[in-house]
């Protein structure tokens, strides 16, 4: 399971259900060890067991110009100096470490799927990057990383000229 995975408690119950059903078959039917399948063709999508896909630490947008890629992220409550952003080929990688909010003893938590500690997500680039002009921002939550192309990857207008003829 990856660090942004949500954990589920049943999810290894249900695997091991199945597991036992694949190797006991009918006879654990007839034993009355396990419950018949539901008549009817089975319901539409992935079954109920199956793994969610992870949810990434945190969104992000990215946006391609003639002459730089824009990264849009929403980091919450990070604190401009717990964040950090790094380069390595055409993959950027941003680390923040999210504080947990104080809390009140007299509250209780109905519902808290905001994450504290340390998020990290690498994002892949479309295209190669200098690091050396890249520009970071953080104002709201949001964290803008403005990386300029490459030359070799920009578009060059060539200007058509006229020539004698031959």
């Amino acid at each position: 399971m990856s660090p942004t995975e949500m954990y589920d408690p049943l999810r290894g119950m249900i695997c091991l259900r199945d597991s036992m059903m694949s190797l006991w078959g009918a006879n654990a039917m007839r034993m009355g060890m396990m419950a018949p399948p539901p008549p009817g063709p089975p319901p539409p999508g992935p079954p109920p067991h199956a793994a969610a896909p992870p949810t990434p630490a945190f969104p992000v947008d990215v946006l391609e110009l003639p002459d730089k890629l824009i990264v849009k992220a929403s980091l919450p409550e990070a604190k401009r100096e717990d964040i950090e952003i790094t380069v390595l080929g055409d993959t950027l990688t941003i680390r923040a470490d999210l504080r947990p909010t104080a809390r009140d003893p007299n509250e209780t938590w109905v519902v808290r799927e905001r994450r504290a500690g340390v998020v990290s997500r690498p994002i892949q680039l479309p295209i190669a990057v200098k690091a050396e002009g890249a520009t970071a921002s953080y104002s709201q939550g949001v964290l803008v990383v403005k990386l300029p192309k490459k030359d070799e990857v920009q578009a060059k207008r060539i200007p058509v000229g006229a020539e004698p003829a031959v």
